[in-house]
């Protein structure tokens, strides 16, 4: 099972390791490029849209996140939602102190861990986010989207695909075999 509960996608291929991507029963390439390119754009346009939507909030996309995160799955440690999505904790810290500042979360301790403290909504933030959530809603529902239901769910259930499969042992197999294989590649053209 992944961190999210779901299944592993080890049994997802994309080809077999060493394969050309596209060939042998996986996806093909031209379309699996343009389903991540418009992937990308498609994430740069949502947090536009968010940051106009919530600019007077004074809540970054990141820090809204994390309030989702937290208010979705319950109290949660600095490298537990580092891990999530995948990020640094670092990353993570500097986007809680603020939030923590605001008087939206708050640190609690950890029964499982004495030093990683759990980083948990404050009553402000949960009404933050359950408004911030609230308008999301409602705009999204004006959508001028003219897709079937069904569309939307395939395509939800497409990008959950692609998603377990980049966080299989399988794909970290492959990426890892490509790092060898640079690795070696230049220690030839080094001379070593």
């Amino acid at each position: 099972m992944s961190r999210r509960g779901e299944p592993r996608a080890s049994a997802v291929t994309c080809g077999s390791p060493g394969e050309p991507p596209g060939a042998g029963g996986g996806p093909p390439l031209q379309a699996l490029d343009t389903l991540f390119r418009e992937t990308v754009s498609l994430f740069h346009r949502m947090g536009a849209a968010a940051e106009a939507v919530h600019r007077e909030s004074r809540i970054r996309g990141g820090e809204r996140g994390i309030l989702l995160s937290l208010h979705r799955h319950g109290p949660q440690t600095v490298p537990q939602l580092a891990r999530a999505r995948p990020v640094s904790r670092q990353h993570i810290q500097a986007h809680v102190t603020p939030l923590a500042a605001k008087g939206l979360v708050e640190f609690r301790t950890n029964p499982v861990h004495r030093k990683s403290h759990l980083v948990a909504l404050t009553e402000k933030g949960r009404a933050l986010i359950e408004e911030i959530d609230r308008t999301e809603k409602r705009l999204l529902s004006a959508l001028p989207l003219r897709v079937a239901p069904g569309e939307i769910e395939e395509a939800a259930s497409l990008l959950r695909a692609v998603r377990v499969a980049l966080e299989s042992e399988d794909w970290n197999h492959i990426v890892a075999q490509g790092e060898r294989k640079r690795e070696e590649k230049k220690g030839r053209r080094d001379g070593k």
